[in-house]
Formats: structure tokens, C-alpha cells, sequence
């Protein structure tokens, strides 16, 4: 581990560890005295932390209701080291559990970037391709001058279906152009959420008095235009104890796990006979 004194190592590139991807949940020279150190001198609050819950209903690949074409992998990482919306490489605060500072991210990454599970033939003249995408994530990380702030950084969100025509390549998260297209319309954006549904289907109140307050959790998600699968992340949430006459007694805040839309994938099922993608 890097000695206290010394200054913050700068990340030149992408490194090794990122195998091509966007994120190291290990890394040699990670700062972690220079980390443990500040966030004692800082009283940063261990209750902000925690790690997303990947939910075992939502989001199945495989079952009754239909088969998704490409195969992903879900699980939660704790990254070290990231690619922030400049891309730029920073150090992200994950201390482990000894010490309480972790942030767990859930991602999906697909297991093989080869042709879609596509039942049939597409069109002469088209090939499909599983493609993976991406979603910004708002983690705290350490500045070049050693200090905290709260980044975006960009990680695996879910393995879609594309087609395109032949020979000619597919850029990451491209929906409609000459360049592939996936099978599924979504719409992108950032909500702000005021009252949610958690992991225990509970609904609570979440923190978001807006940015005149200061107080805001944007979060970045995309909606399908006729069926979505919920994620489950992470946010700060106020837990409201009610008397028997249903008016708040008693509030604490509690970070709490919210199922929010996923990007939207294109699932296939044998309802009469078998469905096949249609092209227009």
C-alpha cells in the first residue's frame, strides 16, 4: 500500500487492469492510506455507503416469461479505479468492509460479444450482435490534488441485441443510425426521484429538495416505450415512522435500495409457435 506521505499516484491512461473496460476493482498503487486518512480527518459519514442489490426475480434471463437474446452477467463490483464522463481515469473510494467505506455498483456485462440467440433467420443482408452498454454513475472519488468530489463514472448496464448491415461496425449504446440499430426503443434520461419503491416493495420518501437546497440524486436511467425491467440501486432515503393517525412522528435518514428502470432488451417467447424479430 502507498505510504501516507507520499502524493497521490497519477492514473496515465487506461490501465492494465481495465482489460479494455471501464473499470479496476484492483489496482497496485491504489491509495489507500492516503484515502483512510482523509476520511477520518473528514468524519465522512460510513452510513452513505453500501452496495446495490442485484433482485433475483427481475431481469431473468431465462424462464417462463421469455428469454432475453444475449447473455449477460449480473453482479456487484466495487470499483477502484474508473472512467469518468471526461474520460479521464480517477481513484474511486472502495476501502472494504473492515474499514465501512464501499461502494458496490450493480452491473451487467455480456458474456460473449458474438451474434444474437435470435430464433430463425434475419434478413438477408443484416447480422445481430449482443452489444454492451452503459450507464453513468455518480460515485465519490479522489481529485488529482488528493481531495474528494463526487464523479460520474461510466459502467456496464446491460448486454442488448443489435442488428446492422453487414460490414459495418456498431458503436457502444448507438440506437437508430447507419451504424446498427438495437431491437428495442428506450428513452434516456435523469429523474429525480421524490418517493420510490425498494427492495422490500416498501415505498419511501427520497431526499430530493432540488438544486436551490443543494440536496439532489439524479439518477441516470432509460425507459422502454411498452415493458421495463426494474434495477435495484442505491440512494438516500428518509424513513417516516407514522402514528395511528398517519402523521410523521419521527424521521431518520436511511440509505435504502430503489427498483428503477434498466435499459430496455429485446426478449423472444414461444407463445404460438415461436416469435421472430420483424424488419421494416
Amino acid at each position: 500500500p502507498q505510504n501516507i506521505s507520499e502524493p497521490v499516484p497519477r492514473i496515465n491512461g487506461p490501465p492494465r487492469c481495465a482489460n479494455g473496460g471501464t473499470f479496476c476493482e484492483n489496482f497496485d498503487d491504489y491509495p489507500y492510506r492516503h484515502l483512510k486518512d482523509e476520511l477520518q480527518k473528514q468524519e465522512v459519514d460510513k452510513g452513505f455507503f453500501g452496495e446495490d442489490q442485484v433482485p433475483i426475480e427481475p431481469n431473468t434471463r431465462i424462464d417462463d416469461e421469455g428469454a432475453f437474446l444475449c447473455s449477460g452477467t449480473e453482479r456487484v463490483i466495487f470499483p477502484k479505479v474508473g472512467k469518468n464522463k471526461n474520460n479521464e481515469w480517477r481513484f474511486i473510494v472502495n476501502q472494504g468492509w473492515e474499514d465501512g467505506y464501499v461502494q458496490g455498483v450493480q452491473v451487467e456485462t455480456c458474456k460473449r460479444k458474438g451474434p444474437c440467440n435470435i430464433i430463425g433467420e434475419l434478413p438477408q443482408g443484416y447480422t445481430s450482435v449482443c452489444q454492451q452498454k452503459y450507464v453513468y454513475r455518480r460515485l465519490l472519488s479522489l481529485k488529482e490534488d488528493g481531495t474528494f468530489a463526487v464523479d460520474s463514472f461510466q459502467l456496464p448496464s446491460s448486454c442488448c441485441c443489435a442488428y446492422k448491415k453487414d460490414f459495418v461496425p456498431i458503436e457502444p449504446n448507438t440506437r437508430i443510425d447507419d451504424e446498427g440499430t438495437f431491437l428495442c426503443s428506450g428513452t434516456g434520461r435523469v429523474i429525480f426521484p421524490k418517493v420510490g419503491k425498494n427492495k422490500n416493495n416498501e415505498w419511501k420518501f427520497i431526499v430530493n429538495h432540488g438544486w436551490e437546497d443543494g440536496y439532489v440524486q439524479g439518477v441516470q436511467l432509460e425507459t422502454c416505450t411498452r415493458r421495463v425491467a426494474p434495477r435495484i440501486h442505491l440512494g438516500l432515503s428518509a424513513e417516516v415512522r407514522l402514528q395511528e393517525t398517519a402523521v410523521p412522528k419521527d424521521c431518520t435518514f436511511v440509505v435504502d435500495s430503489f427498483q428503477l428502470p434498466s435499459p430496455c432488451c429485446w426478449a423472444y417467447k414461444d407463445f404460438v409457435g415461436f416469435l421472430r424479430p420483424h424488419f421494416l
